[in-house]
């Protein structure tokens, strides 16, 4: 069963549960370009290594979701139109901090949670796809919107 628990408020946590998914390697390049990570470094404070953590999520969290994307979050600017922008809030899985990346295209699938963080964290939580996870979303970003 996937669950979303619903906002209280502009502080309170959005909690998703989903399931771990192979993503189709577009993460990979936009972690890695350079302006991507200095926003990161400066904005989320640290360095994210190449590549998101997908979840997917179902239609429970969908909601919830969309309930989040309507809040502020910390903008992703690209320096040209070449690059999409993208909205994020800080995450948590485990113990590990990290970002939801929502990029900003009209096309990008509802049920997909892509995750950026410090660390490679298919490895750090030991999953792998089909596995179960929850995530901590953070509507505000966490104090630190710029």
């Amino acid at each position: 069963m996937i669950v979303a628990q619903a906002m209280a408020s502009e502080g309170s946590e959005l909690i998703c549960t989903g399931f771990v998914v192979s993503g189709r390697g577009e993460g990979r390049l936009f972690t890695t370009l350079d302006w991507v990570r200095k926003q990161f470094v400066a904005k989320f404070g640290f360095e994210p290594i190449a590549g998101t953590f997908n979840i997917k999520i179902g239609a429970e969290s969908e909601a919830s979701l969309a309930a989040l994307k309507q809040h502020r979050g910390i903008a992703i600017e690209p320096p040209n139109p070449e690059f999409c922008a993208a909205k994020c809030f800080r995450a948590r899985i485990g113990s590990i901090e990290g970002a939801l990346v929502i990029p900003e295209i009209r096309e990008y699938p509802r049920n997909i949670l892509e995750i950026m963080a410090p660390v490679n964290l298919r490895a750090a939580l030991g999953v792998r796809d089909g596995d179960r996870v929850e995530v901590s979303l953070t509507p505000s970003g966490g104090g630190s919107d710029p």
